[in-house]
């Protein structure tokens, strides 16, 4: 807690209120005597998001699957290998 006189807090309250931090108090005294206490404000609770609020923000020009291409491993196993392995297993139970 920091104590201040009213004094000083009347000529440098801007800088005394941006030194506050959330919680924080800061007490104003005339002739040594509590008279105010100042208190910062915690930041106001964000709204929840809509869906759909962003709708129209993002533009599509053309599909590229392209660059996808980068992203495949050449030692992945491919759909058709996945299907006849399990095929194989099917028969064999």
């Amino acid at each position: 807690m920091t104590t201040v006189s009213i004094e000083e807090a009347q000529a440098k309250l801007p800088e005394l209120i941006e030194h506050l931090a959330k919680g924080e108090e800061l007490v104003i005294t005339r002739n040594q005597q509590p008279i105010a206490r100042l208190l910062a404000e915690g930041r106001p609770k964000r709204q929840p998001r809509k869906a759909g609020s962003a709708k129209g923000l993002l533009t599509i020009l053309a599909e590229d699957d392209e660059h996808l291409e980068d992203f495949k491993e050449t030692n992945c196993v491919s759909n058709d290998q996945r299907l006849s392995t399990k095929k194989k297993l099917e028969q064999h139970t």
